[in-house]
């Protein structure tokens, strides 16, 4: 799964695809970035990353934000 793949399920579950940026940071959104070796995670609010968590691999890192956006959308 990539970046690409969160935003399609985001679209299919009617979670707003505003609300997630993949490789940009935007206010008030659940961020999926690289930064290199790893793929960080994290809510970005005002400048401010929020519980950001790193991962080795995109997939990874793609699953678990799906996994959040899910529960912050209550798309179980």
């Amino acid at each position: 799964m990539n970046g690409d793949d969160v935003l399609r399920r985001c679209r299919e579950l009617g979670i707003p695809t505003d609300a997630v940026a993949v490789n940009e940071v935007r206010d008030e959104a659940y961020v999926l970035e690289d930064v290199g070796t790893e793929w960080a995670v994290y809510y970005s609010e005002r400048g401010l990353r929020s519980e950001e968590r790193r991962f080795t691999s995109e997939d990874d890192a793609a699953r678990y934000l799906l996994d959040r956006l899910r529960l912050a959308f209550g798309r179980e």
